[in-house]
């Protein structure tokens, strides 16, 4: 992780701007008009995935306004022009940002027992697949689980293709140094004492066990 202070997060230019076909589906949804920076929650169901495209969100913390999207693809949220290259050395701090969020959610995933905790050499493969190909074929729930979260992402955040695919390769090249041997779970292990909540950039994305 790079050695970033709050203070860097709250400097970068990177707010919430909810996507513009998210916004017309759940203001008909919900009956409301909502702002650019809207809160609004992804509601993770307990038990298995019917469909990877059918997302849950809630608004607010609110579990009983909790509603269906249909996202066919997640390339599609993408926006913007924003393209930083390989990331070399430590991630800027907007990359990092978009790390942390990513990261941040699926540990917590793991940590309330919606999905087990990962293999290394799993993650690698959920990441390398990810950033070939963001809407390839499913590798599992987990696969699964990470395509949601970043569409969720993509469509609260302006996130652009060439920023997804630093941050992906990144990743990947993380799993593949906390790999050791097939059964290692370092990533987990490393980021679950690494992010306690005080470089959080936005808290309470992810509400659990909704049902609709």
């Amino acid at each position: 992780m790079a050695d970033l202070t709050l203070e860097d997060f709250e400097s970068v230019d990177f707010h919430k701007c909810l996507h513009e076909s998210w916004k017309k589906e759940l203001e008909a949804k919900w009956n409301c008009t909502l702002e650019d920076d809207a809160h609004i929650a992804l509601a993770m169901p307990l038990d298995e995935l019917p469909d990877r495209t059918q997302i849950q969100v809630i608004k607010g913390e609110d579990v009983n306004t909790v509603v269906t999207l249909t996202v066919p693809s997640l390339r599609a949220l993408f926006r913007g022009n924003a393209n930083p290259g390989e990331i070399v050395s430590a991630p800027d701090a907007r990359c990092q940002w978009i790390i942390e969020l990513f990261e941040t959610n699926w540990i917590e995933m793991v940590d309330n027992d919606i999905v087990d905790v990962p293999r290394d050499c799993e993650m690698l493969d959920y990441y390398t697949a990810l950033r070939r190909r963001p809407d390839g074929r499913s590798l599992g729930r987990m696969h699964d689980l990470l395509w949601q979260i970043w569409c969720f992402l993509a469509a609260n955040y302006e996130i652009s293709v060439g920023e997804y695919t630093s941050v992906m390769a990144r990743l990947g090249r993380s799993a593949r140094t906390f790999q050791m041997g097939v059964s290692s779970t370092n990533m987990y292990s490393n980021l679950s004492g690494v992010y306690d909540g005080t470089l959080h950039p936005d808290e309470g994305d992810i509400i659990f066990s909704a049902k609709e």
